[in-house]
């Protein structure tokens, strides 16, 4: 009697530890079960902010890039002109060179020729002054 009282007690036991462990098991079980739909929605989500986020790099890349292209125009535009005008002003400073050049023989030329034409002069002058002597000396002889 005694020994069957302490097996009933026993078992009564056993089920209520059964049904504790059960209603343990199936509360972690949904717990688990809760804990792995936050994490796939969160892997859901962090994958369409990384996909948005792909997006919105690929498009500050094309518009980087084609500010990029648009900036290397400009500078080869720019390069363009400057090669452009610089020779514009070689080709002028080389004229505006000749034109110097041209005017300072022109120059010399003249001023040898007046040099010239002076001593011409200078020659000339000797001679009447030397000839208006003679006929001064021929006249006084004669006075």
């Amino acid at each position: 009697d005694e020994h069957d009282q302490t097996v009933t007690q026993l078992k009564a036991q056993l089920k209520s530890t059964r049904d504790k462990y059960d209603r343990t098991v199936t509360q972690q079980q949904w717990t688990i079960n809760l804990l792995r739909h936050e994490r796939d929605t969160c892997v859901t989500q962090l994958k369409a902010e990384g996909d948005e986020h792909d997006r919105t790099v690929t498009q500050l890349k094309a518009q980087l890039k084609a500010k990029c292209d648009e900036h290397d125009q400009t500078v080869t535009q720019l390069k363009a002109q400057l090669k452009s005008t610089r020779d514009k002003y070689d080709r002028t400073v080389t004229q505006q060179q000749w034109t110097i050049n041209l005017l300072r023989h022109e120059r010399d030329t003249c001023v040898t020729q007046l040099k010239a034409e002076g001593d011409e002069h200078d020659r000339t002058v000797t001679q009447l002054k030397a000839q208006l002597k003679a006929k001064c000396d021929e006249h006084d002889q004669t006075v």
